[in-house]
């Protein structure tokens, strides 16, 4: 994804006569560099849960997410491994630019002000190692920032010979 259109080259990048393959380059050493895309995309990750003061704490890898689309896990009940379906609303995030969540099932009856007070063992049986969760992140909008630094990225790569491909 680029990271600003062919109308803000110009206001970004002091650089003439750059181009859409450019500024291609520039948000692609970005990202490169973040280890993630700054685009909204769709990702699928198993999550290994900890258990912390009684509650289960996960950790994802992408954001700032745009939704939550699907909370699944694989939980070993008598009759085998079974496939259990949780509520997106499952996963409790303090702000939506922290990767750390809260895991509270939905799947019984429970408020989430108990499931907050009370040990993740009371509630919750049997309890799932990890969890598989789907979801969005990234911008749509792209901040001012970012924008402003794809823009001397592309300046830095132009000033330098354009990069090795």
């Amino acid at each position: 994804m680029n990271y600003l259109t062919d109308a803000e080259i110009a206001t970004y990048c002091s650089t003439s006569g750059l181009t859409t393959k450019d500024i291609r380059d520039a948000s692609a050493t970005i990202d490169s560099y973040a280890g993630r895309s700054y685009g909204v995309l769709t990702y699928t990750e198993q999550v290994n849960l900890s258990c912390r003061k009684g509650f289960a704490k996960g950790k994802l890898r992408h954001y700032p997410r745009v939704t939550i689309e699907e909370v699944t896990a694989r939980v070993l009940k008598p009759t085998g491994v079974t496939l259990v379906s949780y509520d997106p609303s499952s996963i409790y995030f303090d702000d939506e630019e922290f990767e750390y969540f809260t895991f509270v099932p939905q799947e019984s009856a429970i408020t989430p002000a108990f499931a907050m007070t009370a040990p993740y063992q009371l509630w919750h049986s049997p309890k799932p190692s990890s969890i598989i969760v789907k979801y969005t992140s990234g911008y749509e909008v792209i901040p001012e920032e970012l924008k402003i630094a794809t823009g001397m990225v592309a300046d830095a790569i132009a000033a330098n010979g354009g990069t090795s491909t």
